[in-house]
């Protein structure tokens, strides 16, 4: 119990001290948002004349609305300038652009011009949508541009593919939900699957971490095969995008891996302080991010108490099955409270469904990530490479319609704080019967003296 103690003092110096950072950095890019008459366009809304760069690939959104006309979209921007009222005024806020169908092609670097409608918001990320058609002012850089055409040329590769993976092979490799089944999306998020659709660290940890075991299976040398993974990485990133949510998941995926590998919690928790404190300087407004704070906290899970968590398993079941099962409860258990503050409700067989699905991951990701890189070069490679996916691709799609079908698969929870508080006693409450279960069998195996 007292390492468990320790780990979980370990949690509380690490939050505390990245919050303290986050608290500071945030506050200071909120306060520079704020100021002047982007501030004010911002805090009370209202409609305007907006010029925006585009940071991310739109991404398409699933349509609630009883009346709605058509598929909806949402992307990252920034406000660079706007017309309200007669006055012209230049920005430079975060905001989160939604809008129909003509939204879908615009490029992460385009710069637009477009009438938008600003919604009032306290602290964080402005939403705005736009009223129309954007009209382009200034084109993607030529690197924007060709991660476009590959994004494009990894849809066209993998078309062939059974629908539901056709879909799947975009969204794991690079976030691209496009052609994503609806009703396919709607199963994954009953699962708890819903994850694998977004770059994440575990991207990188898994493509980084193929190269490194292939690199070791050759018996080169430490630091070779060191600086090969680090062009590797940097190489994901500039084919994926370097857009904040990539840089945010490098980032943590990089800390997670050297956890795991290195076994050493010291080494892990102090990367990621150094990996948390970097992305919030460069970025402030992830600091005011749910999506950072779910990677940082899932990141934490991982580096602290996943390997406690698979000793005290490996009491009851085989240690291959127990450092399995570690890894995406120590994550679940720290993002579990956060969680349920974007969405109530309990979803029974998330840990069960991450299992079951955890081998097909890697190769689906891998063999995308190939197609996405040889696309532009040579089509015969980057078809093989999707047909790779495709088969794991097509099982996790089965595997979420079959969980999802499950009863209570989800069960409805308590919103807002007080459902946040009642998933961290949750929490809690798992962590010490899986410490208790360990415990107990060990002391069992001890010998009288």
């Amino acid at each position: 119990m007292r390492d468990w103690g320790h780990k979980f003092a370990m949690i509380a110096v690490v939050t505390a001290v990245s919050g303290s950072v986050g608290f500071i950095a945030g506050a200071a890019r909120l306060s520079a948002d704020t100021a002047g008459p982007a501030g004010t366009l911002i805090s009370e809304g209202g409609a305007a004349m907006a010029s925006l760069e585009i940071l991310s690939e739109p991404r398409r959104q699933a349509v609630t609305a009883r009346f709605a006309t058509g598929p909806r979209y949402m992307t990252d921007a920034r406000l660079l300038a706007a017309v309200r009222d007669g006055q012209r005024f230049s920005a430079s806020a975060r905001v989160i652009l939604a809008g129909g169908e003509y939204l879908r092609g615009l490029a992460a670097g385009t710069r637009v011009e477009v009438a938008v409608r600003v919604s009032p918001r306290g602290p964080g990320t402005a939403f705005v949508t736009a009223q129309g058609s954007p009209r382009e002012i200034a084109p993607p850089a030529a690197a924007a541009g060709w991660r476009a055409s590959a994004r494009e040329g990894l849809r066209t590769h993998s078309a062939w593919l059974p629908a539901n993976a056709a879909g799947l092979v975009p969204a794991l490799a690079v976030g691209d939900r496009s052609r994503l089944d609806p009703q396919l999306e709607g199963a994954m998020s009953v699962a708890g699957l819903t994850h694998l659709t977004a770059v994440s660290g575990a991207n990188f940890a898994i493509v980084v971490g193929t190269v490194v075991l292939f690199l070791r299976a050759l018996r080169l040398p430490r630091k070779v095969v060191h600086g090969v993974s680090g062009v590797v990485l940097v190489c994901f990133v500039g084919i994926v995008g370097p857009e904040p949510s990539v840089l945010r998941a490098g980032a943590m995926g990089v800390v997670s891996l050297m956890a795991l590998a290195s076994g050493r919690t010291g080494a892990g928790s102090a990367a990621l302080s150094a990996a948390i404190i970097a992305v919030v300087l460069a970025d402030p407004a992830l600091a005011l991010s749910f999506g950072f704070a779910l990677s940082v906290l899932a990141t934490l899970g991982i580096t602290l108490i996943a390997r406690p968590l698979a000793t005290r398993l490996s009491a009851r079941l085989p240690a291959w099955l127990a450092a399995a099962v570690a890894v995406p409860l120590s994550a679940q258990l720290l993002c579990g409270p956060v969680v349920v503050l974007l969405e109530p409700s309990f979803q029974t067989w998330s840990l069960a469904a991450n299992l079951a699905v955890a081998p097909l991951v890697p190769p689906i990701t891998v063999g995308a990530t190939l197609a996405l890189a040889a696309g532009p070069l040579c089509a015969p490679i980057a078809l093989v490479a999707t047909a790779f996916a495709g088969l794991p691709a097509e099982l996790l799609a089965g595997a979420a319609h079959a969980f999802a079908g499950l009863p209570g698969a989800r069960l409805p929870w308590a919103g807002g704080p007080v459902g946040s508080v009642g998933m961290a006693l949750v929490s809690l409450a798992t962590a010490a019967l899986v410490c208790g279960l360990g415990h107990r069998r060990r002391a069992a195996r001890t010998p009288p003296t």
